[in-house]
């Protein structure tokens, strides 16, 4: 199923599914429940793509080859975007690196995070300023796959959201997470950073049937949580 542009970002679903439960204070929490996936696709692949989960803020560039227009929005077409990035992003995209980069499309739109100082609580650890990573890109209604993405990111020299060559599965990702993860961030300039947290896509590329990409994310303190849960 074709997007039509500009759209919002797909959900990327938790890889297990939530269930509520109740804290000795009677609050509610959701944590999650492994073993019981969230999508019955997920149990289905062998292969993902796990690229690094970066704890900032969605932002999608759109560019429009018919008016010569580029629009830079953030996880909804209302969302106000931080002044410093909107100059980043403004000093990073132009018209002539959209026509030079793609030639010959009808609509593009790159995903990506807008990470870095004063985005997120201890943002300042990834970048000192704010920056623009890609993870997706969408041309003429059709999903890139993830060596397409990465070539799109050296064209335009912006920086992709890391790889872990390391995690292929859905049990290495989990592995990571169980214990204490010791998976640094690979894109933060304190490289004592641990990472948020993971987010896998199917290798090759497959859509839901509404045609969104199958991915799913997991996340450290999804485990955190969990454990605070079961030790109370």
């Amino acid at each position: 199923m074709r997007k039509t542009i500009p759209f919002v970002y797909a959900k990327i679903h938790t890889l297990w599914k939530r269930e509520e439960k109740k804290t000795a204070g009677g609050k509610s929490i959701f944590p999650i429940v492994p073993g019981e996936y969230s999508k019955e696709e997920f149990k289905s692949i062998s292969n993902w793509t796990v690229s690094e989960k970066i704890h900032g803020t969605n932002i999608r560039v759109v560019y429009n080859p018919y008016y010569e227009n580029i629009s830079f929005l953030g996880k909804t077409d209302k969302a106000e975007l931080y002044s410093g990035l909107l100059k980043r992003l403004e000093s990073i995209f132009n018209i002539e690196l959209f026509r030079t980069t793609f030639p010959n499309t009808k609509s593009v739109q790159l995903f990506g995070e807008g990470y870095g100082s004063k985005i997120q609580k201890g943002g300042g650890r990834y970048l000192d300023i704010q920056d623009f990573a890609l993870f997706d890109v969408c041309v003429d209604g059709w999903w890139l796959n993830r060596s397409s993405v990465e070539d799109i990111g050296n064209k335009m020299n912006i920086t992709t959201a890391p790889v872990f060559c390391d995690l292929k599965t859905v049990d290495d990702v989990v592995s990571a997470l169980e214990e204490d993860c010791i998976f640094n961030s690979a894109i933060a300039v304190d490289r004592s950073l641990v990472v948020e947290g993971f987010v896998a896509r199917s290798e090759p590329l497959m859509l839901f049937r509404n045609g969104d990409p199958i991915m799913f994310k997991l996340k450290v303190k999804d485990y955190q949580d969990l454990k605070k849960y079961k030790a109370q």
